[in-house]
Formats: structure tokens, sequence, C-alpha cells
């Protein structure tokens, strides 16, 4: 009898161990899933914020050369004015200032250049054409200034076009933001 109390007990306690071992090994793996997905999430999140940290560099300057060249073409459309001296000296700031539109211009394209990789092709497409058609923009609005009505819808065409090319920017910037 003692005997047999002792395998009652023996199966008893057999049981209960495996079912923990059972417990333990599927916890074991469960735990080195876990941190596997845990790692994983973290190996995105880290290549999420590299994306928007290089998204926004190319925004802002993007934002900065539009609005600097805005800012220059408005200058540039006031005439001219006082003695011989001070008008070399205004266009002699104008030339200086679009060198330096130059200069942002080409950090801006090199910027682009350097993160089209977190762009992606289509945004850095994109933005390649919408710089191309601003440049084409304040050059038809210098060749062609107010005045005849050829120049008002070469102004009009250069100008729509940009605008159009705005717009799918911003629709651009608010999906490669937006979370997925």
């Amino acid at each position: 009898m003692a005997n047999k109390e002792k395998t009652n007990w023996t199966e008893f306690w057999l049981d209960k161990l495996v079912i923990v071992a059972i417990f333990l090994i599927a916890g074991f793996f469960l735990n080195l899933r876990l941190e596997r997905v845990k790692s994983d999430l973290s190996f995105y999140n880290d290549i999420n914020k590299m994306r928007v940290e290089k998204v926004a560099e190319v925004w802002g300057k993007l934002d900065m050369y539009h609005a600097i060249s805005e800012d220059h073409y408005q200058r540039m459309q006031y005439p001219l004015t006082g003695t011989v001296q001070e008008r070399e000296k205004q266009v002699e700031a104008w030339n200086k200032e679009t060198e330096a539109i130059s200069l942002i211009y080409k950090d801006l394209r090199d910027t682009i250049e350097k993160n089209s990789f977190w762009l992606g092709e289509d945004a850095h497409n994109q933005i390649i054409e919408y710089m191309k058609v601003t440049h084409e923009y304040f050059l038809t609005k210098i060749r062609f200034p107010p005045g005849p009505s050829i120049s008002e819808e070469k102004n009009k065409e250069a100008a729509d076009k940009r605008a159009k090319h705005r717009q799918a920017l911003e629709e651009l910037r608010r999906s490669i933001l937006s979370p997925p």
C-alpha cells in the first residue's frame, strides 16, 4: 500500500511537473518571440525617425528656397530709382541676391539628391519637377514683365503651372508625413 501511495504521489507530482515544464518552455519561446518583435519595432521606429529627419531637412530647404525666391522676385519688380550710381548699386545688390539664391538652389538640389533614398522615387521626381517649374516661373516673369497681352498670358501660364505643382507637393508632404 505504501508503494501504491508512493506511485500515485509520484504520478501526481510528475503530471504537475510536466505541465509546469510545458508552460516554462512555451513562456521561454513566447518571450523570445516578443523580444524579436520589440527589436523589429525598435528598428522600424529608428528608421522612421531618420526618414522624418531627412524629409524635414529637404522640406525646410525647399520652403526656404520658395520664400526667398518669391521675396527676391518681388523686390526686382520695383523700378530702379535714383542716380545712375544708385541704380548700379541696386542692380549689383540684385545680382548678389541672385547669386545667393543660386547657392541656396544648389544646396537644395544637393540635399534632395543626398536624401533621395529617404524621399522615394516619386517624391524625389515631384520635388525636382517643382524646382524646375519654379525656376521657369521666375525666368518667365523676368523675361516677360507685366505689359502687353502676350506677357500676361505667359506669366499666367507659368504661375498656374507653378501653383499646380506646389499643390501636388503639399499633397505629397501630407502623404509622406501621415501614418500608414
